[in-house]
């Protein structure tokens, strides 16, 4: 098999030729000169030829030159090639051969600045897929002109650095441009063929070499390779051929005939459709009657064909020499990576880190599977090639198809090629950035951790957790990495070990209390990270606490002046150290003050024990001195005790006496004598007669010669409602006054009259007999005792014992 005149020999680590699209940018010289020896015409039906090799989801772009010198005389320096280039539609091929055949010849010049245009249109594309690949071709039969002088000035290493220089640019999916140039004839500029910079040169004499090389360079593009005559069977119509590999396509190039192909038969029978048939045909400046023929193409719609023998039945007999098969192997470098006894896809290499050791392997796969081609079946002399490089410099290399290496830090890059003599390599390529080896540990925040023995309850929570390389893992990673159960030496405690849901942290917590003093290490480990942590808690000796009285020692005080006996301080001391407001406050236990009688009495009574009995005030002041202060008075005297306690820890009590003042309950015997005094006041107050819902009415007579005259009557009293009346008891009216008495009375004063009484009898009526009259005026005589008038009645009073019978009052009530 051959691939053609340019050179075989690809530079390591690019993607395969066989996949991924491809943006190709010809740039085409059709100066006048290329009508030496029929060159324009072969060279345009080559790249018809060219157009119908290329797969439908590649791009093809014509730049011709003479149109860029007709747009450089126009505007000098202007190098975009948008208004020039000539795009090929090839998902319709016949259509796209046909555009580059009937293109008229300009024969223009040959503009240096074409290069720079053709260069300028492939970075004018977007793609960013790593699989693509952009080439640029250049055809010329002579020098390059100088674009501002239109002569041929532009030597050979200026050309050649062009060139070479589109290496160091990087394309939009960060690849590298392949660039091939063929000089044609004797004339033209001869380079240096640089493969390392991805630079191909080659020159054909004439016009079928010229033909031959370009369609090298459709195979090269399209990564089709094409047999041997040796290779093919011809018997007039029927052509077969045998493959060791299986296949992606076929195609055929028949020229000097019109002999089309018709069928297809596979190894086991299968018939594969016709996917393209082009028909190619001579331009208008042909003098080459053989420069026609087709170009085919089948497959079978995207799987892989079969290893084995192919029937192809053409239209018309086939001349053996005018004929090339061509086929697409569906073959494949893979590289597989053995890490830790496990095989892992190329891809995993970005997640191993610096230090570990991998091996590779290059392995031929058959295409869009894991089915790994036999070796016998690859060509004798195969080689199988890895390199392994670090910011671009080669660290190790292996031709056995295995290598191991120790990843190193920096970008790296795994290069697999797999070269079968005549056929272009097999490459694949893996880049990825080796990252330092992750140092897993176990911290935690907590430091200088202590606590009494007694007090474990109160020590902080230690948290641990992981970091990957000093980063704290997130909860959700950190649930994957579970901590062992702590290690503890130097001490035995109690504690509770569990994860936070939330924030992904081992918490420890010691509690109880510990018989041990001294270092307490806590030890955790992840032994999958290799991670491991530890936090030492100083358990220190339990507080031995004091309570000393410093004040009211033998204190005494009667029972009427409490508030004046020797306050009763204490004192709290941690280990010998007295305390201070502050410290005190801050103990885990609180004080508990206790105030008892041990012998009480009450007056010329003993009662014996008591709680309670005595108030007082307690407070601590700011040097910590802890001071009791009875107040008021008690009616208990006897021996009383002050206790202070630090529950569990220490107490001290104080004792102090209430002497006995006997004045002191003469005062409630005083008090209850005096209330009941004011009690039976207050009852009778209460008691005594009053004017009780009563209606007292008053007729005054008076006497004008002969006769009476009665006056309206008067009503001095109104009737009142209540508990105790409204009315006084006395009330004066006139010359009269009237005394409240009980059984709903009125009595009337002995004095009410000058000194006379009335006494209350059942006369209604003054005038009816004058011995009446004297008999009332007797009964006007000074009485012992209060006279009453029973309600209801009327009393006539006269002034005196001589008043006439009409003169006077009559009152009724």
């Amino acid at each position: 098999m051959t691939a053609g005149v340019f050179s075989l020999q690809n530079t390591i680590g690019y993607a395969s030729e066989s996949s991924g699209r491809k943006i190709v940018t010809i740039v085409f010289d059709d100066s006048f000169s290329m009508a030496n020896e029929n060159r324009y015409s072969n060279a345009n039906y080559a790249i018809q030829a060219f157009i119908a090799l290329l797969n439908e989801e590649d791009e093809l772009h014509l730049i011709y030159m003479s149109d860029v010198a007709r747009q450089l005389a126009a505007q000098p320096g202007n190098f975009d090639p948008s208004a020039i280039a000539k795009d090929i539609d090839l998902t319709n091929p016949q259509s796209g051969a046909d555009q580059v055949r009937n293109n008229p010849w300009q024969g223009a010049g040959t503009p240096f600045g074409a290069v720079q245009m053709g260069y300028n249109e492939l970075l004018s594309h977007e793609d960013t897929d790593p699989s693509t690949q952009y080439y640029l071709i250049v055809l010329s039969d002579g020098g390059f002109m100088d674009d501002a002088t239109n002569q041929i000035t532009i030597d050979t290493g200026t050309v050649q650095g062009q060139f070479e220089s589109f290496y160091g640019t990087l394309m939009p999916n960060q690849t590298h441009m392949n660039t091939y140039y063929l000089a044609i004839g004797a004339e033209a500029v001869a380079l240096t063929d640089r493969p390392d910079l991805n630079f191909h040169a080659q020159t054909a004499s004439d016009g079928q070499s010229m033909i031959h090389a370009i369609g090298a360079l459709a195979d090269t593009i399209s990564g089709r390779y094409r047999l041997d005559a040796s290779e093919i069977s011809v018997s007039d119509t029927l052509v077969s051929f045998t493959s060791a590999l299986p296949l992606k396509s076929v195609s055929f190039l028949s020229q000097g005939r019109e002999a089309a192909v018709s069928s297809v038969t596979g190894p086991n029978g299968e018939n594969y459709e016709i996917r393209r048939n082009v028909t190619l045909a001579p331009d208008g400046y042909n003098a080459d009657p053989s420069l026609f023929g087709n170009a085919i193409v089948t497959d079978a719609g995207g799987a892989n064909m079969p290893a084995g023998t192919y029937q192809v039945q053409f239209t018309a007999g086939v001349d053996p020499a005018s004929l090339n098969v061509m086929i697409e192997p569906a073959v494949e470098c893979r590289l597989a990576v053995q890490y830790n006894g496990e095989t892992v896809s190329a891809e995993k290499l970005a997640e191993i880190p610096e230090g570990e050791t991998v091996t590779i392997t290059a392995q031929a796969v058959e295409s869009g599977t894991d089915t790994v081609v036999d070796s016998s079946f690859l060509e004798e002399g195969t080689a199988n090639t890895l390199v392994y490089e670090v910011d671009g410099n080669e660290i190790a290399r292996s031709d056995t198809g295995e290598l191991t290496i120790t990843l190193q830090l920096g970008v790296g890059r795994i290069s697999g090629q797999i070269q079968m003599p005549d056929f272009l390599p097999k490459t694949a390529d893996e880049r990825f950035t080796t990252k330092s080896k992750v140092v897993y540990r176990v911290e935690s925040d907590a430091a200088d951790v202590s606590v009494r023995q007694n007090e474990l309850d109160s020590c902080e929570e230690i948290r641990f957790y992981l970091t990957a390389d000093g980063v704290k893992m997130s909860a959700e990673e950190a649930k994957n990495y579970p901590l062992s159960t702590p290690v503890l030496t130097g001490a035995e405690v109690e504690y509770e070990w569990y994860q936070n849901e939330e924030s992904g942290e081992w918490i420890f917590k010691p509690k109880g209390e510990t018989d041990s003093t001294g270092t307490l290490t806590v030890y955790v480990e992840n032994e999958e990270l290799e991670a491991s942590g530890q936090v030492v808690i100083e358990v220190i000796p339990k507080i031995h606490y004091q309570i000393i009285q410093i004040g009211g020692q033998d204190a005494s005080v009667g029972q009427t002046a409490l508030g004046r006996m020797e306050p009763i301080s204490f004192q709290i001391t941690a280990d010998g150290v007295a305390l201070n407001k502050k410290e005190i406050e801050a103990l885990k236990t609180g004080l508990n003050l206790s105030v008892a009688f041990t012998n009480r009495s009450f007056f010329i009574w003993k009662t014996g024990d008591q709680d309670g009995g005595i108030s007082g005030r307690w407070h601590i002041e700011e040097d910590g001195n802890c001071v009791y202060q009875p107040r008021g008075l008690s009616w208990f005297y006897g021996t009383g005790e002050v206790t202070l306690e630090l529950p569990e820890e220490a107490s001290c009590t104080a004792v102090f006496t209430i002497e006995e003042r006997s004045f002191l309950y003469w005062i409630p015997i005083g008090f209850v004598l005096f209330s009941l005094f004011l009690l039976w006041c207050i009852i009778g107050w209460i008691r005594q007669p009053k004017f009780n819902n009563q209606i007292m009415e008053i007729v005054v007579y008076t006497k004008f010669g002969s006769a009476i005259q009665e006056s309206p009557r008067i009503k001095v009293m109104k009737r009142r409602i209540g508990l105790i009346p409204y009315r006084a008891c006395r009330m004066r009216v006139g010359d009269l006054v009237f005394i409240a008495a009980p059984g709903r009375k009125i009595v009337l004063d002995k004095d009410c009259v000058r000194g006379r009484v009335v006494y209350s009898g059942k006369v209604r009526f003054m005038g009816r007999s004058a011995g009446n009259m004297k008999r009332l005026l007797r009964m006007m005589e000074p009485a012992k005792r209060d006279v009453r008038m029973v309600r209801g009645m009327e009393l006539y009073v006269a002034p005196d014992k001589n008043a006439q019978a009409l003169t006077g009052y009559r009152i009724t009530g």
